[in-house]
């Protein structure tokens, strides 16, 4: 008798552990997550497994349409903001400090960077000003001290010929910006017979320099023209880009 009922109570014992799982794993899906039906307008709601918000994200025929927001770890303040139109960035996207204050600000046209993108400190002077075409950064970065001032003091880009027709055949063009500047990247505008461009290649680049290696042979010769972009990454994280086109000519 005794037997029976204590084998009573050990299933009774299982079924609730069991039972108790599964209402852990349902609260668990519904912190991490609220879906949305496919095609139903609405907001959609994402939390951390603390139960803090993490995002929220309006749709509209199952695409992203609206407002986006993603959250600190306290699930009140906004990190970050960006405008949806029918899933693609349209508008104006906003990232801010853990403090509220505004770090950054840009427009998105059709998925795209477009304009200046505006840096803030957090006691909401202007850290920098970036120029921004297809989401692809130009010429023209500002970037301001705390004071208020303009920095004025940027690397140059420099090019630097190496012949060596005589023993290898080759002509080396060396590319790097001054001062030994390491987190940088090349970029070598391409063309077609016409002379219009058409594509552009990354160059490998190693301890911040890059290689356009040209090939010449007896009685051979190179007259090219080619133009690089340069990237350098300010301390600031900001990109500082130069384009600068470079003529050669030589014989063997």
């Amino acid at each position: 008798m005794n037997k029976n009922i204590s084998a009573f109570f050990l299933i009774m014992l299982v079924l609730l552990f069991l039972s108790s799982c599964e209402f852990l794993s349902f609260e668990k899906k519904e912190i991490e997550t609220e879906e949305l039906s496919a095609g139903v307008d609405g907001v959609q709601k994402k939390y951390r497994k603390d139960k803090s918000l993490l995002t929220t994200i309006e749709y509209k025929d199952n695409k992203r349409h609206g407002i986006s927001r993603l959250y600190y770890e306290d699930g009140k303040t906004v990190h970050n903001e960006i405008c949806y139109n029918m899933g693609a960035k349209n508008g104006i996207t906003n990232s801010y400090y853990r403090s509220g204050h505004l770090y950054y600000t840009v427009k998105y046209v059709n998925g795209k960077r477009e304009g200046i993108l505006r840096k803030y400190y957090e006691t909401g002077k202007i850290m920098a000003e970036v120029p921004y075409v297809k989401s692809e950064a130009r010429p023209g970065l500002i970037e301001y001290q705390k004071t208020g001032e303009k920095k004025k003091i940027y690397p140059k880009l420099i090019f630097e010929e190496i012949d060596k027709t005589a023993f290898e055949n080759k002509y080396i063009v060396r590319i790097r910006f001054s001062g030994g500047k390491k987190n940088v990247k090349f970029y070598k505008t391409m063309y077609d017979t016409n002379g219009d461009e058409f594509a552009e290649k990354r160059l490998i680049t190693e301890d911040g320099v890059a290689e356009n290696v040209f090939y010449i042979y007896k009685d051979g010769y190179i007259d090219e023209k080619f133009k690089i972009r340069a990237v350098y990454t300010t301390i600031s994280r900001n990109p500082y880009v130069v384009y600068k086109t470079k003529h050669i000519k030589v014989e063997w």
